[in-house]
């Protein structure tokens, strides 16, 4: 969802500086008409001017474009991060339910050894089917 946040306020950024560039190149094409007439060190001066805000846009542009990278790139370790995490969390669970269902198998097989231990030693006893019948 940030992603799509920073996409589209760096989508806004660069629509508002093009509208700018837009209306500063009007302004300046306009400007430089009334200015041929008064003179040509006039329409160099704000040649410059104009240059140096075109220039100046296209830093905010480039600037803009550099957070939002950075901040995507915060966002990628981020989740890079939690995924491993999540990884290793799951690999100790399954770990520590393999190791709990182990030792409740050879409890199982214990019981079930001496269980039989008794029977085979009861029917052993001569006394014990005479007693029981």
């Amino acid at each position: 969802m940030q992603n799509t946040q920073s996409g589209n306020q760096f989508a806004q950024h660069n629509l508002d500086a093009a509208v700018n560039l837009g209306t500063q190149a009007t302004q300046f094409w306009r400007k430089c008409a009334q200015l041929h007439a008064q003179g040509a060190s006039q329409v160099m001066e704000e040649s410059l001017k104009i240059t140096r805000t075109i220039l100046q846009t296209q830093s905010e542009m480039v600037d803009a474009a550099g957070q939002f990278l950075t901040e995507r790139q915060r966002q990628l370790q981020q989740n890079i991060e939690q995924a491993s995490q999540e990884g290793v969390d799951a690999m100790r669970e399954a770990g520590s339910n393999g190791s709990h269902a182990l030792q409740q198998g050879q409890r199982a097989g214990q019981q079930a050894g001496q269980s039989g231990q008794q029977s085979r030693d009861q029917s052993k006893t001569p006394g014990h089917h005479r007693a029981a019948a």
